[in-house]
């Protein structure tokens, strides 16, 4: 017994250490990745961002045990709607569920959906934070970063860590001690970006270091590895900074042509998958990287719009590591033609990147990518699709603008049952133990197999 496990970590270490870095038994993702003791604690469920949970969530979810929206929005329908998520749910050990709003609030509510707490920073839109230990860490438009007691909601600590913040979804992480955000040194656009990396020490929030990328990001959303921290510009450009000191590690050429929000998730084979669109809002793909060096192993032209970060995962106990992306035309704000927000979902082999299967979107009419309870005034523009939730048996959980949640059987792409929100939706959805927890922009609802 001794003598196998001894060749089991010598071929581990020979795994990782190797410039081929596919490592086929999905098990040992537990010896790379830290598990975390809360069950969904950042969006994509974990520091990889794989969208992976080691939890079952529900198959039916046509009826929720409950649905949310926030107390005090101000909605006059067809006209106005100010009060939106943007933010994926996160869930803590306890299955407490913690939702942050565009106009500057942060809820706590137990798993039953009865609120336990709520804090306010009037103003100022909040992000999508990053649960570590007993404190939530969540930034907003402001340029503050707020560390919050996860039982009570009540300030541990706060700082000014930029000028301000661009008012897309940038998205917290947690690793190493630090707390990692983006932040802005003034209005990019009309829609948001960021053009600084900040890190800071979780304990106290004091300053650790900042990074300056060649182009500015939006929707940011980081990956970490060992010291690793990886993340792409408005480009699609991949940067791989150390988490320890900020330095430049490598960087892999993106497409000066080509305009992205979305990210990159590092996989159980610790490659790093990205998508990004090479003619403006056009012309996606999807490549795969060597996290180490940032060498590409491949790349797959998607023929659509690519605007949400790819997952990675196990979608069934006997098929491969999939990569799953979301792509076509996001519909954007709201314009009073009305145009078809179908749209695609794309599973690709993780290793080769040959296609397995593809789900299409039904047809919706809508007026923009908030779905159809779009307003023409509203503080809200979402992705096309969410970024997908894989379950542990492999259900696939997906928002997309044409107002639906859907989950799909992760072997064949088909559809198992689907809820209306009638919204587009921007976080993507957060699994629990026989939980599962959607935020589209205007509803947020539970599902429950227990």
């Amino acid at each position: 017994m001794v003598r196998v496990f001894l060749q089991v970590q010598i071929a581990l270490i020979f795994a990782i250490s190797s410039e081929a870095v596919f490592i086929k038994d999905f098990p040992l993702t537990r010896l790379l990745q830290r598990e975390s003791l809360h069950t969904w604690p950042c969006k994509n469920g974990n520091a990889f961002r794989s969208g992976v949970s080691r939890y079952s969530g529900p198959r039916n979810i046509t009826s929720p045990i409950w649905e949310w929206t926030i107390p005090d929005q101000i909605v006059i329908p067809g006209v106005l709607h100010n009060g939106h998520v943007e933010s994926a749910p996160l869930i803590d050990k306890d299955h407490n569920i913690y939702i942050a709003t565009t106009i500057g609030e942060v809820f706590a509510l137990a798993r039953n959906g009865s609120q336990l707490w709520k804090h306010l920073d009037p103003g100022a839109r909040m992000f999508t934070g990053a649960i570590e230990g007993n404190s939530l860490y969540v930034a907003n438009s402001a340029g503050l970063v707020l560390s919050l007691d996860l039982k009570s909601g009540k300030e541990n600590w706060r700082t000014q860590y930029s000028p301000m913040a661009g008012g897309d979804s940038p998205g917290a992480a947690v690793v190493s001690g630090a707390v990692i955000i983006a932040g802005a040194s003034t209005e990019l656009t009309d829609v948001g970006g960021n053009d600084e990396v900040v890190a800071l020490s979780a304990a106290d929030g004091t300053v650790m270091w900042r990074f300056k990328p060649e182009s500015f990001m939006y929707n940011f959303m980081p990956a970490a590895l060992g010291d690793r921290l990886l993340f792409i510009d408005r480009t699609g450009a991949m940067y791989c900074l150390s988490i320890s000191t900020g330095a430049l590690q490598w960087k892999a050429e993106g497409s000066q042509n080509g305009f992205t929000t979305a990210g990159l998730s590092i996989g159980p084979n610790g490659v790093a998958y990205t998508t990004f669109n090479t003619n403006g809002a056009d012309g996606g793909v999807l490549k795969a990287y060597n996290s180490t060096t940032g060498a590409p192993y491949w790349t797959r032209n998607l023929g659509l719009e690519a605007a949400a970060a790819p997952v990675v995962g196990k979608l069934s106990p006997t098929g491969p590591v999939a990569v799953l992306t979301g792509i076509g035309k996001n519909q954007g704000k709201w314009k009073e033609s009305m145009r078809d927000g179908k749209a695609v979902l794309r599973a690709f082999d993780a290793e080769t990147g040959a296609d397995l299967w593809t789900f299409q979107s039904p047809s919706m009419m809508i007026h923009g990518s908030s779905g159809p309870g779009a307003a023409p005034i509203e503080d809200s523009v979402p992705d096309t699709w969410s970024t997908p939730s894989i379950g542990a048996d492999g259900t696939i959980y997906v928002g997309w603008q044409g107002g639906k949640h859907f989950a799909i059987d992760g072997a064949t792409g088909t559809m198992i049952s689907s809820f209306y929100t009638g919204f587009g939706t921007q976080g993507g959805p957060a699994i629990g133990d026989g939980l599962l927890v959607i935020a589209s922009t205007g509803k947020v609802a539970a599902f429950s197999s227990l």
